[in-house]
Order: structure tokens, then C-alpha cells, then sequence
């Protein structure tokens, strides 16, 4: 449940979670990279982001892996916090994937042959229980994961598994999950991928010895073998009964005729199974009470086997479970442990090749050691800060007393110098008492909140907070509770706000009981009496008169989705701010009239889930926000926004909180809970204006063959060259010479290319930038290249032949002008009717609209009305369609004109007159069936959706001429990566022949049709190098894209030669890096930057210091 409703809040509006997210940290990206090509000083004013903690409690993680020779060295994946190494056994652990597409982990692999050759599957699977965050593919390092590339799967939502076989380091597999979920096979080490098996892949086993032989596991369905590498299956199961979920099914490395299967039942209960003859039969040897998953078993399931022995098998769901006989009797060990017990909810056990008897276990609190082969664990969490924060707050008369909410680890706090769990589950919202810091407000999930005081002599109290609430009001999973330290006031949203006076002991009702619960509470600072409060569903309600009265106060265009945060000015009675969850813009509003009007203040940010909202205290032009990919700022009041700082992991940030207490720092401090990687602490700085270099592309798109894609810039010499590379082993290619402006349209060739890059070189000076790599895949039928949303009820749908499309409301009485660039609604006519539009067609060339109506919402007969692009009324007369009238579209003077129901017939009619001039049967002959038309170079095109037991089992546009209607020309199926488009309307664009789909939701799909592919070619190269300040005073920042991979050095050299600071890594060729040099201590006069590339020169910069 937490999991499914943490990805509620996120569900995208319009294309695939996965995808929107990908695509706002190309926004990001390219934020990031504007600021340094116009404004150098800006990037050197950046602070620098660092983890505060905590280190000594972790969270959720997903995948072990052991260093075949290396006693010690071992990998894990966290579920959202990334790849971490340790070398000491878990003394100290180093984050090795911070800044990719996506730091959410499946599962780990490294080479057999060369350990330093690591494979990364991200995307946490949760079959059932919702996901917050899908993968972005298959990773590999080459060098121990200093450095990483996408190899492949990028459509793949999530993993269960990865593995390379040990007698053949070219054959990978891997279980996939989610979107297009099955089993993946490489033979030349990822370059290339064939899918084997549909279906959700839980659980992988390989034969060792035998690289032809596996033992899958298939979620809900059963154990699956293969004897020759995927080419033929059978289906195991025999004797294995009750299947209702997910599967685990280990094989003994040892023994592979013996199996084990640890299945979740459809009852939810637990059982694990055995065969002694390689899956074709089975007993049950162990029946699992209701304990053993807690109906989590799609959740927590693993199993592991001894590699020498395969009568000792770990088993793990809520609690680890081990048997040394072959599963005739089963202990928990969880209980095991040197010092408090072992965390629940298991996900993954690792045996070392080295010595078996060693193995390491992962948990939702961390990774644990055995030397027993499981009998006994110890906590090696040190340092791997994985907490999942969901709120945090802080001792404002401390530096560092800090307090959060977390996912699996409860409320914590650090009181002492190690963070210490107050209260175990899963914490929320949190606050100290205004007169007693060692009084300690807190929530659990749904509401339930509670007080704890902390004793020193004695036992700490803890009392629940539930007087005058009643039983059956509950919240959200994370309700809002917050503390009005002026007024001396406590809210707690549920169904009803509720407000206490003594600190909890009372509360009371101040609203009435609203369907959807409340999300987020603000007060006014200014006057006790104005509260704002908002809901799931996009509501924000105020009052000013202490909750006698409440009004509703949202209006378009804010949309209709979780209110995550509404903040009130401290400088000004009535202006606020309000945050909204999901995808699609705008996220981010002010309100300078108490909520009568509000409007966006989203303007450069990234299309992201915004989380949280902080103001300056003294400056409130300077704006933070928490965002899912990260934190960014405005200090213009909202005009104009930057990614905030460096070196903050791609984690989502859940909550800020500024520390202001001047007299413990010299600069106020923002600091950030993120949802995976602890908490997060920068400098709040003077920054000067923003600048802009190359904007698109800014790395991690996945583009589209015979696409077009804009290409754009700024800060270059006019005019400029332009390149394509399609490979890091590939040559230049020139695309354009002698460009002036700021951008072109590129039509992206038809190929697949995994690290492609675009160079833009000045002919006047040289200056040159290459981008980050993005991907190219094959066209496909169906692919969904753009997505949007208007917040309507979208039925009908028409591409003016320009940048625009009209789109119609099903529940309004307004046609709408959508702008193609952004999705915004650029203009809105008023129509004669309320509500019921259909469909609507375009005769461009007398710029008339022609709309379907409903007499009824049942359908029974209809109209059709004509207007001009200005909104007069032509004319209108009565469909022929009678039984629901939908599908409208124009030819050459003709409409046609389908109805849903009955006969489904398409009738074709004058325009003008209504005449019928004919009428065929719709070939999409189905209940619900036929949906909105176009006409396009003499074909219609027809949405069509099957619903089968009212439900969506199919969606496509169907091709077919109205001379020859049953003859379908082409079937395009229209489904994002998760589901079916419930689609109604639909138009060809002009321009490049794809498709333009709406849904009923608003959502608006720009679909892959069929098109023609270009090509380019020739050559150029050239790394590149910033110092940002230069001349410098205290630090400087260097940026530096090399053109070839190695290890490089950076030394700071004075004119005697003498080298005064030095900094190494291993650079990635075409990959850039920021170097923070602090030279405080150095005498001002002219020193030099020497770049060495595996110990040769190959560069020298100066660099003037001035302090």
C-alpha cells in the first residue's frame, strides 16, 4: 500500500511515468547547462550539496552482489538511492550511481571474468503493490562503477533479476517487469537483446554448468524450464498449488535437479515447495501461516540456496526464514542478531564465492552479514545513508538535531550523535514542541499521529493523539499535521481539519467532512483566522473566518491532481503558494488575492512532481522547491528558475526546511529530505542572473526515428556547425553548416543508436559544446513520440494545419485551441450547447469547425454544429447518426458521420445541406466500439476500442477506405508501456503524418504513423573546458568534456612549477565533469591548469588568483 500510494500521487497525466520523468530531467540537464554558457559566475556562486545523514540507519535495498576474489567487496542496489560499494565489509560504503536516468534498482551482476565489469538493471519491481519509480534500463560499468553506460532495455519498466552466466561472460539474462516484462537474453554482452518469454519474470535460476539450462518463475502463472536456452519451455508446476502471485524458484548450484519454489498464494498466505527431479514434481515442505508475508508476498519473496549445499535454503519474507534439511523443518533467524533485531520485509540474499558460509541478506533497514551460513547476522549499515525520508524537521536552537519521517524505519531522530528509531512502521509529518524540544509531535500513516517525550532518567512517554477525532476519519497514506508556532496550534487533515489548542490533548473539528481527504494545510501567520487547505483531487478551500465558512478556491487552469504543499507569505496577508504532485504543467501557483485568483509561476521548470515549497525568511523573491529530480530555485520571485547547487543524487526531494539560525551557521542552511538518499544540507547564496549554451539536446532523451526534434543553442558566435555523432566509436557527421539563430528542426534518422551526441562549434571563434548522449530507436507503429493534457474531458480532436489542434469537452460547453509547443490552451470558444461534443472536423480552408453533440448523455440522437475559428454560430441540423453520434469528419464538402451504437453505421452527407449522399457498416462492429474519425489522402482513420466485462482490453486506430470499408488497411494499436489509451479522438498532422490522440482524462498522445528516414555524414571532434571564475578568489569550478576516455589528473601549477593542489578520477570519453578547486590559502598571482590524460600532458589553462 505505501508503495502504491506513493506512486499515486505521480501517476503521469499524459504518457508513461518512466518516460515523463526521463523527460524533465532533460529539462533539468538543459537548465544546468544554460547556466554555463552565459553566466560563468553564476555556476561559481552554486553552493555544494552534502549528505547529512542519517549514516547508521538505512533503507530499502534490493540486490547483492559479492566480488568473486575480493574478501569484502560488495555491491548493492538500493531500491531508490542507487549503487553503493563497499570494500571492508560494510565499514564504509561509497555511492557509485547518483546522476543517472534512474537510481531505483532491480538488480546487480558482475563479470565473471573481469569483476570490475558491473551490470545494473534499475527499476524496483513491486508486482501489485504499485511503483514509485520505473527504471531507465541496463547499466554497465567498465571500472568498477566509476563510470556507467546504458546498454540496452530502456522500455523495460523494472527487474527482478540479472545475471551472467559464469561459463560465458557473453551471455546475459534478465527478468523484466512491468512495462513489456519477460525474459531477456544477450550473447554479446548487451550490445543486442532478444526477449525470450512474456509475462512479469519474478525469479531467475541458471544452471551453472549447463549455460542452456533455467528455471524461470512467472508472476501468477507458474515455474517455467528450458533445457535449450529459451528456444522451447515447459511449464513445472506440477504439485504446485494455489499460485496466486508472485514466485521465487532457486535451483541448487550444486545439485540442479533439486528446486525450491517460495510461492505467494491467492489466499496471500505463504508456501514453499521442492523438487528432487528438476521441476516435474513437487511437494510442499513448508505452509506458511499468515505471519509470513503479512499479504506482502508480492512485495518481500526470495529464496537462496547454499551453493554447496543444497539442503540449506534462506527463504525471506517478512521474516528470514532458514532450513538445514531440505525444507523438512524451517526457523526464523531474524532474531539472530548481535545487537536489536533484524529489520523486516526481505528481498535478497548473497552467498561469497569465496567462502559460501558467508552470506549477506537484504532488507527494508539494510544489508546484514552471516559467517554461518545464516544461523547468525550483523548489522553493516555504517555509512550507506538509503533512508527514505517522507517529511523531515529540525531543533532550530542546534546545528544539527534533526528529525524525519521514513519509509520502513519509522520516526528517527539524531539526539545524540548517531541517529536513534523512536517509533517503528513507517513515518511521516513531525515537529518539536515550541517551548519543549524534548517534546516530539509525529504521525503514522492514515493519520494516526502521536506525542513523545524524551526522558533522560527514565523511560521516554508515548501517547496517541485521538481525542475528539473520530474513529472512522482517516487520512491519507502521509496526512498533513503541522504546528502554528505563533498561534499555538496544531492541524491535522483527514476527511475533516481538525485543530487542537493544548498541544493534542483535544482536538476539534473546523470543516466539514470532505469525500476526498485533505493533502495539505497552510495558516496565516498574519491573521490567525485565514487558513487554506487542498485535497487529491486538486481542491484548495479557504477560509477567514477560523473554519465556520469554507469556499472553494481552485480554478482552471489548476489541475486535478494532489495538492502536495500551500504556503502563505510571511510579508503579505494574502498571497500563498501552492504545489501540486504529478505530470503535466503547470505544478507551481500565487495567489495575491487570497486565493480569488491564482496563476502559474511554473515558467523554465521542468515538467516534475513538485513536492515541497520554502521561502526565504527575509527575501521571499527567493524561492526553493522540492521537486522528484531534485531542488531548484528562483530568486526573482518565480519569473525564473535553476537547478539549486551541486552534487545533489537524483533522489526525489519529499521535504525542505531552511535552518535560519545565524548565531550556529554564517549562512542559513536549506536543507532536503529525499525519498531514498538521507538527508541533504547547501548554503543558501547570492546568485547573480542566469545564462544559456546548448539547450537541446541535454542528455537521456530517447528519440524516435524519422522524428523531428529540435536541435537548439545559445551563447554561440553566429553562425554555427553542427554534428551528429551515433556512437562513442563512431566518426562526426555533419548535419549543418553556416547556421545562424538559435535552433533547427532535425528529422532524427531511422536507426538504433545508444549513445548518440550532438556538437555545436562556432565559425567565428571555435567555441564548441558537446551534448550528454541520448538514444535513438526504430520507428514503430504506435509509438508514442509527444504527450500532454488540458484538464477537459477531451472527446474530440483536430489539427488546425498549423501549431495547433482544437479539442472538444465532453462535460463543457467550450472547443478549446491547444498549442502544440506546450499543450496550453491558447484560446476558447463558447458553443450553443452545455455539454455532450463528440468529435469535431476542420474545413481549414473557410476556417469552419464542425462539432458532434449528443442530444443526451445516453446517446439517443444527436447534432451537428457548425462555427467559425472566431466562435460565430453558422448553422446546425440533426445527425443522421441516431443511436450515439461520435466520429465526425470532412472531405472535399462531405462529412462523415458515424454513431457508436445499434446499426453502427457510417453515413457520408453534405456539409451544407445534411443530404445523405450514402452509408456503409462500420467494420469496428463492437459494444463501446467505434470512437472518433479523420479523413486523411482518402482513407478514414477511426479511433476503435474494445471493452470487454466493461472493461478496456483493446485500443487501436483502424485504416480503411470508405469505398472498401472491411478492408483494414492498417491497425495502429494505441497503449502507452502500462496500459491501454481509453482514446476518443483522432487526426493526422499534416506536417509529419503521425497520429494526434486524446483520451477522456485530457491526455493528448502524438503517435508514430508511418514516415520516411534521412541521413547525414562526415566528421569533427574537440573536448572542451571551462573555469568558472577566472580570475578567482576563494574556489573555482572546473568543467571538463574529454574526448577520450582515461584516467585524468587536474593540477593547480604555480610559475615555479611547484604542483599546489591535484585532483584524479577516470572520465568517460564525451562525458563531462565539475571539479571544485578551494584555493583560500593560495597568494594571488597567475597560476596554471594542467591536464594529464593516464599520466601524459594534454593541456594547459591559466588561472588568475586574486584573493
Amino acid at each position: 500500500m505505501r508503495k502504491l500510494e506513493f506512486a499515486k500521487e505521480r501517476e503521469s497525466e499524459g504518457g508513461e511515468l518512466r518516460e515523463r520523468r526521463i523527460e524533465a530531467i532533460k529539462q533539468s540537464e538543459k537548465m544546468r547547462h544554460e547556466l554555463y554558457g552565459k553566466s560563468p559566475e553564476l555556476m561559481s556562486a552554486q553552493p555544494e550539496w552534502k549528505c547529512i545523514g542519517p549514516f547508521n540507519i538505512s533503507g530499502r535495498i534490493r540486490s547483492i552482489v559479492v566480488h568473486p576474489t575480493n574478501p569484502g567487496q560488495i555491491y548493492i542496489g538500493a531500491a531508490a538511492g542507487g549503487v553503493w560499494k563497499t570494500h571492508d565489509n560494510g565499514v564504509h560504503w561509497t555511492p557509485l550511481f547518483d546522476f543517472e536516468n534512474s537510481i531505483s534498482f532491480g538488480s546487480l551482476a558482475l563479470d565473471p571474468v573481469d569483476p570490475e565489469i558491473i551490470y545494473a538493471a534499475t527499476g524496483e519491481m513491486i508486482i501489485g503493490g504499485g511503483i514509485s519509480y520505473l527504471g531507465s534500463g541496463v547499466y554497465r560499468s567498465s571500472n568498477g562503477g566509476k563510470n556507467w553506460d546504458l546498454i540496452g532495455l530502456a522500455d523495460v519498466g523494472a527487474f527482478s533479476k540479472i545475471y551472467i552466466h559464469p561459463q560465458d561472460r557473453n551471455l546475459i539474462i534478465a527478468g523484466g517487469a512491468e512495462s513489456k516484462g519477460g525474459l531477456y537474453l544477450s550473447e554479446d554482452m548487451g550490445k543486442n537483446w532478444n526477449r525470450l518469454i512474456t509475462g512479469n519474470v519474478t525469479d531467475i535460476s541458471l544452471n551453472p554448468t549447463n549455460r542452456n539450462e533455467l528455471f524461470i518463475a512467472v508472476n501468477g502463472d507458474g515455474v517455467y524450464h528450458t533445457s535449450n536456452l529459451g528456444e522451447n519451455w515447459t511449464k513445472k508446476s506440477s504439485g504446485i498449488t494455489n499460485i496466486g502471485g508472485r514466485i521465487s524458484v532457486q535451483a541448487s548450484a550444486s545439485d540442479f535437479s533439486i528446486v525450491y519454489a517460495l510461492v505467494e498464494r491467492s489466499n496471500s498466505r505463504a508456501a514453499i515447495f521442492k523438487s528432487t527431479d528438476r521441476g516435474n514434481e513437487w511437494n510442499m515442505v513448508h505452509d506458511g501461516d499468515h505471519a509470513f508475508f503479512r499479504g506482502q508476498g508480492f512485495y518481500n519473496n526470495y529464496l537462496a540456496v547454499h551453493p554447496t549445499n543444497p539442503n540449506i535454503v534462506l527463504a525471506g519474507g517478512i521474516d528470514l526464514w532458514r532450513t538445514a534439511n531440505g525444507g523438512n523443518s524451517w526457523q526464523s533467524v531474524s532474531d539472530n542478531t548481535q545487537s536489536e533485531r533484524m529489520h523486516v520485509d526481505n528481498h535478497h540474499a548473497a552467498f561469497s564465492p569465496i567462502n559460501p558460509n558467508i552470506v549477506y541478506n537484504a532488507t527494508d533497514g539494510g544489508i546484514y552479514m552471516s559467517s554461518d551460513a545464516g544461523i547468525s547476522w550483523k548489522d553493516i549499515n555504517a555509512n550507506l545513508a538509503i533512508t527514505q525520508f517522507y517529511a523531515i524537521s529540525t531543533d532550530l536552537m542546534q546545528p544539527y538535531r534533526d528529525y524525519g519521517g521514513t519509509q520502513d524505519n519509522g520516526t528517527i531522530g539524531n539526539r545524540s550523535d548517531e541517529w536513534g528509531k523512536f517509533i517503528s512502521g513507517d513515518g511521516f509529518d513531525l515537529f518539536l514542541h515550541p517551548d519543549n524540544a524534548n517534546i516530539l509531535f509525529g504521525e503514522l500513516y492514515y493519520g494516526q499521529i502521536f506525542k513523545y517525550k524524551f526522558n533522560f532518567s527514565g523511560k521516554n512517554d508515548l501517547n496517541f493523539l485521538y481525542d475528539n477525532i473520530p474513529a472512522q476519519d482517516s487520512g491519507i497514506w502521509h496526512s498533513p499535521f503541522l504546528l502554528d508556532k505563533k498561534f499555538r496550534r496544531i492541524f491535522l487533515g483527514l476527511h475533516a481539519i481538525y485543530i487542537s489548542y493544548d498541544f493534542g490533548d483535544t482536538f476539534f473539528p473546523i470543516s466539514q467532512r470532505n469525500t476526498h481527504q485533505y493533502t495539505a494545510i497552510a495558516f496565516s501567520e498574519l491573521d490567525a483566522k485565514i487558513l487554506l487547505a487542498g485535497n487529491r483531487i486538486g481542491q484548495i478551500f479557504r477560509t477567514s473566518d477560523s473554519g465556520k465558512e469554507w469556499q472553494q478556491v481552485n480554478a482552471p487552469p489548476m489541475p486535478r491532481r494532489t495538492v502536495t504543499e500551500i504556503k502563505f507569505s510571511k510579508k503579505d496577508r494574502e498571497t500563498a503558494y501552492a504545489t501540486f504532485s504529478g505530470y503535466g504543467k503547470p505544478h507551481l501557483f500565487k495567489t495575491t488575492d487570497l486565493g480569488i485568483t491564482w496563476f502559474d509561476i511554473d515558467s523554465n521548470l521542468p515538467d516534475v512532481p513538485i513536492n515541497d515549497i520554502e521561502l526565504h525568511p527575509s527575501n521571499e523573491n527567493i524561492i526553493f522547491i522540492g521537486t522528484d529530480i531534485g531542488v531548484y530555485a528562483s530568486y526573482d520571485g518565480g519569473n525564473v528558475w535553476f537547478p539549486y547547487g551541486h552534487s545533489l543524487s537524483r533522489s526525489p526531494v519529499v521535504d525542505l526546511l531552511i535552518h535560519d539560525n545565524t548565531a550556529l551557521f554564517p549562512q542559513m542552511k536549506l536543507r532536503a529530505g529525499t525519498h531514498g538518499r538521507s538527508i541533504w544540507e547547501a548554503d543558501i547564496v547570492e546568485l547573480p542572473q542566469l545564462a544559456t549554451e546548448i539547450t537541446s539536446p541535454a542528455g537521456g532523451e530517447n528519440l524516435i526515428g524519422t522524428t523531428n526534434f529540435r536541435i537548439s543553442w545559445s551563447g554561440f558566435r553566429s553562425p554555427v556547425d553542427i554534428f551528429v555523432r551515433f556512437g562513442e566509436d563512431q566518426e562526426w557527421t555533419v548535419l549543418a553548416s553556416g547556421v545562424y539563430g538559435n535552433s533547427i528542426l532535425w528529422t532524427v534518422p531511422d536507426i538504433v543508436a545508444l549513445t548518440a551526441r550532438i556538437s555545436i562549434s562556432s565559425s567565428i571563434d571555435g567555441t564548441s559544446r558537446i551534448s550528454n548522449s541520448f538514444s535513438i530507436k526504430k520507428l514503430e507503429k504506435g509509438a508514442i513520440l509527444r504527450t500532454g493534457n488540458v484538464s477537459i474531458a477531451s472527446y474530440g480532436i483536430v489539427h488546425d494545419g498549423g501549431n495547433s489542434l482544437w479539442v472538444t469537452d465532453f462535460g463543457g460547453n467550450q472547443v478549446h485551441k491547444v498549442n502544440l509547443a506546450d499543450f496550453t490552451i491558447t484560446k476558447s470558444l463558447t458553443l450553443p450547447y452545455s455539454e455532450f461534443y463528440t468529435d469535431i472536423t476542420i474545413n481549414e480552408s473557410k476556417d469552419l469547425l464542425y462539432l458532434h453533440r449528443l442530444n443526451e448523455e445516453s446517446g439517443n440522437g444527436g447534432k451537428i454544429i457548425t462555427i467559425d475559428t472566431i466562435g460565430n454560430f453558422i448553422r446546425e441540423f440533426v445527425s443522421p447518426a441516431t443511436s450515439y453520434p461520435i466520429g465526425l469528419a470532412y472531405s472535399n464538402g462531405d462529412l462523415f458521420v458515424a454513431e457508436r451504437d445499434v446499426n453502427r453505421r457510417i453515413f457520408r452527407i453534405d456539409a451544407q445541406t445534411a443530404f445523405v449522399k450514402n452509408s456503409f457498416k462500420n467494420p469496428f462492429d463492437n459494444t463501446f466500439g467505434p470512437r472518433g474519425m479523420t479523413f486523411y489522402k482518402g482513407n478514414l482513420y477511426q479511433v476503435s476500442t474494445l471493452f470487454v466485462a466493461n472493461a478496456l482490453n483493446r485500443a487501436s486506430a483502424l485504416v480503411f477506405s470508405p469505398s472498401s470499408p472491411t478492408e483494414i488497411i492498417s491497425d495502429i494499436p494505441l497503449s502507452t508501456t502500462r496500459s491501454y489509451i481509453n482514446a476518443r479522438g483522432i487526426d493526422v498532422d499534416p506536417h509529419d503524418y503521425s497520429l494526434w490522440i486524446c483520451d477522456v482524462n485530457g491526455n493528448i498522445y502524438n503517435i508514430a504513423n508511418d514516415k520516411s528516414l534521412t541521413s547525414v555524414s562526415d566528421n569533427f571532434e574537440r573536448d572542451e573546458l571551462y573555469i568558472v571564475p577566472n580570475p578567482v578568489n576563494e574556489h573555482f569550478s572546473l568543467s571538463y568534456l574529454p574526448k577520450q576516455s582515461g584516467t585524468y589528473s587536474f593540477e593547480l601549477i604555480d610559475l615555479t612549477g611547484v604542483i599546489r593542489m591535484t585532483q584524479s578520477k577516470y572520465l568517460q570519453g564525451n562525458e563531462a565533469t565539475e571539479i571544485l578547486f578551494r584555493i583560500s590559502k593560495l597568494s594571488k598571482g597567475l597560476y596554471f591548469i594542467r591536464i594529464n590524460r593516464d599520466r601524459v600532458p594534454i593541456r594547459h589553462e591559466k588561472v588568475m588568483v586574486i584573493n
